[in-house]
């Protein structure tokens, strides 16, 4: 798991970040505004998208690798064993 996480972000990484990089420049520029509800909505999708940016490269790659070290390597046995038994022919059937 660590090396498919690591893997993902050396390789989406660098396009998450220009993307939210480019949207915040975007968005920040609607800070500067004169009217208060422009001005709100700049400052609070600029944040919202560093935050989102922050999450999506550092914190969600640390709750997958905690999340990961829980499972066991084996799969539990199943529950039916045999399955043959249940697919036999029993003769009844008209052919």
């Amino acid at each position: 798991m660590s090396r498919a996480i690591t893997t993902t972000i050396n390789e989406a990484g660098t396009s998450k970040i220009y993307t939210s990089m480019i949207l915040f420049f975007g968005f920040v520029i609607f800070a500067f505004s004169e009217f208060g509800g422009t001005k709100a909505l700049g400052l609070l999708m600029s944040l919202t998208l560093k935050i989102a940016m922050l999450t999506n490269l550092i914190i969600l790659p640390i709750l997958l690798m905690s999340f990961d070290s829980g499972r066991s390597v084996h799969e539990p046995d199943a529950l039916i064993n045999d399955y043959e038994e249940y697919y036999e022919e029993t003769g009844s059937e008209e052919e």
